[in-house]
């Protein structure tokens, strides 16, 4: 592709093609060895969730391009002054990383949490040392490291790239070309952001429409998640006054209501005990008899074999 327009082409296909590719890539990692979609889930719905998730990945890769084609249009740009070329390479290269980082820690979030990241994760850094040890006591930071590493260089090569010179031509059009060239970008980076070809613009709400909760977990874009919810980062949680004087009042409700036979009170004490999963139990079948003494309160008691929490990570089912 020749001439100064033909050139911007090609940069922004360029750009716009590496982000939506590696989007894509993590969409696919995602579907395959992290989400656990319902039995009854149909195929239509997860290519409904594809569909989706491409259109958010193409509004964040052209808003994304926006500044390197302000970058491209006037008298002095990327074409013919060298700090303007570096400018766009560096920002370039700290869109494709900053993206790459955000999508792993879109997918850690996920496997704690069971939800694609947003702005609530801020609140991680109001116990900063805490999280920081809990992020290294539960993800393999080493191999994680070295794999940030690694794309942290390709990033550098793939921006470099993308502005080198061979695709910096500067063999002028005519105007007509310019104008039709520049209507259509135009045209296709608006319909882009826009996200549909209707009056209302393609919302986040209509990943939710499936009963099952992952697929919109596969339609959500997690930078565009992360800034749509931020003005909700902050709790409008307020602290009951008076909340010493309620609790007696609610332990005294509470004593009223209940009978108990013969007057004697039951001692009822109540163990928690974090990350043990039912396949650990030796009394569920475990063949390494690992929990004798867990085995004989359970023999010893009561076992409520159908008892469910509603997610499978800690935070989400520990308090319900």
């Amino acid at each position: 592709m020749r001439g100064i327009f033909s050139g911007k082409i090609k940069i922004y296909s360029l750009f716009i093609l590496s982000l939506m590719t590696m989007q894509t890539l993590f969409w696919f990692v995602l579907f395959i060895f992290f989400v656990n979609l319902l039995e009854n889930t149909n195929i239509s719905d997860i290519l409904h969730s594809f569909y989706l998730s491409f259109k958010f990945n193409l509004r964040l890769s052209f808003l994304a391009l926006l500044p390197i084609v302000l970058l491209s249009i006037f008298p002095k740009n990327i074409f013919n002054t060298i700090p303007l070329r570096k400018t766009a390479t560096f920002y370039t290269f700290f869109i494709f990383f900053t993206s790459f980082v955000i999508y792993l820690v879109d997918i850690a979030y996920y496997l704690y949490l069971g939800n694609r990241i947003d702005a609530s994760i801020f609140r991680f850094l109001d116990d900063f040392f805490i999280s920081f040890e809990f992020i290294i006591q539960s993800y393999p930071i080493i191999w994680i490291t070295i794999l940030v590493t690694i794309f942290f260089y390709g990033f550098y090569l793939l921006s470099k790239k993308i502005f080198s010179n061979e695709n910096l031509v500067l063999i002028h059009r005519g105007k007509v070309y310019k104008i039709i060239t520049s209507f259509l970008i135009f045209i296709i980076i608006l319909v882009a952001i826009h996200g549909k070809l209707s009056q209302y613009p393609l919302r986040w709400s209509e990943a939710y429409f499936s009963i099952d909760k992952d697929i919109a977990t596969l339609s959500l874009n997690p930078i565009l998640n992360l800034f749509d919810t931020f003005k909700y980062r902050k709790s409008n949680f307020t602290p009951i006054k008076n909340i010493d004087k309620k609790r007696q009042l609610l332990k005294k409700n509470i004593a009223k209501s209940v009978i108990y036979p013969n007057s004697n009170k039951p001692n009822i004490i109540i163990i928690m005990m974090e990350s043990l999963s039912i396949n650990r139990l030796g009394f569920m079948g475990n063949k390494l008899n690992p929990t004798p003494n867990i085995d004989k309160i359970i023999k010893n008691g009561y076992l409520w074999s159908e008892f469910f929490v509603p997610s499978r990570s800690t935070a989400q089912s520990v308090f319900t």
